[in-house]
């Protein structure tokens, strides 16, 4: 037992002679010394808190990303990804050009967003474990997010599974006890399960993103118009070096139909037509 306000990093204890050192599936850590048969074990770190007389378990921590070189001897990046509350990883996948898109949880109140579909976080329980729903992109060396947003309403939500397409769209499934979880062109656009996250609804949710290069640098300007050719929105329109670059784009308010960005650069012109579901 530690006191409140001790410093754990006093606390040191040694063994000579170890033949294996492994955790196991709980958590523990498990020792094999030397001439004695059984096993050394020592049960998992366990912070808590009291409530109404009550002990619960606490979950304090963030999220990390990290790529390791092919032979796994050296670090290509690693990463911290959070804020003041906190945060878990569930899913992760790749894009073809090394792009990373994460999805978990955070009730970190500052954590980073960029491009967001919701810049503010929802809320949620109280619970350490719980909180809204994220999803992250960083870009492929892993020193940039490209868009990073919260997804959640007031109650718990939790981003379980991400994939992402050859448009660079991201999918996120999940679960949430929200009853104003954002919904857009929705199959079922309210809630029929409770406000817990493990037995209310599952969400299922698309992100766009509008992936563009540009040949040399210039000015650039990338906007999204209805058939009738009236502008929506103006996503980009500065000055930009040569590169790959890539805009998020919220269709959720929008009505049924379809619409088309256009983008302009050093004379170069092009259209891509997009559909929004009623």
């Amino acid at each position: 037992m530690i006191a409140p306000g001790a410093d754990p990093q006093n606390i040191t204890l040694g063994f000579e002679g170890v033949e294996k050192l492994v955790v196991d599936a709980n958590g523990d850590l498990v020792l094999k010394l030397p001439r004695i048969q059984e096993p050394i074990r020592f049960q998992k770190p366990l912070a808590y808190q009291e409530s109404n007389g009550a002990r619960k378990e606490i979950f304090s921590g963030g999220v990390f990303v990290a790529k390791l070189n092919p032979a796994g001897a050296a670090l290509v990046y690693s990463t911290y990804l959070g804020g003041n509350g906190n945060d878990g990883n569930y899913n992760l996948t790749l894009d073809n050009s090394g792009s990373v898109y994460v999805t978990g949880f955070t009730n970190s109140t500052n954590f980073p967003t960029v491009n967001a579909l919701q810049p503010i976080y929802g809320g949620g329980s109280g619970d350490p474990v719980l909180g809204d729903a994220f999803a992250a992109k960083l870009n492929s060396t892993g020193t940039g997010l490209v868009y990073s947003t919260y997804l959640g309403g007031s109650g718990d939500d939790l981003g379980g599974e991400i994939a992402v397409d050859a448009n660079g769209n991201a999918y996120i499934f999940g679960s949430t006890g929200s009853e104003d979880f954002p919904t857009a062109n929705a199959l079922q656009p309210t809630p029929i399960g409770g406000s817990d996250v493990y037995l209310g609804d599952m969400f299922i949710m698309k992100l766009n993103q509008i992936e563009f290069q540009i040949a040399e640098f210039g000015l650039v300007s990338l906007k999204v118009y209805d058939l009738m050719g009236r502008e929506i929105v103006a996503l980009v329109n500065e000055n930009l070096l040569s590169g790959k670059y890539e805009a998020g784009f919220d269709m959720r308010n929008l009505p049924g139909g379809l619409y088309f960005y256009r983008l302009k650069a050093s004379g170069f012109t092009e259209e891509i037509f997009m559909n929004s579901f009623p």
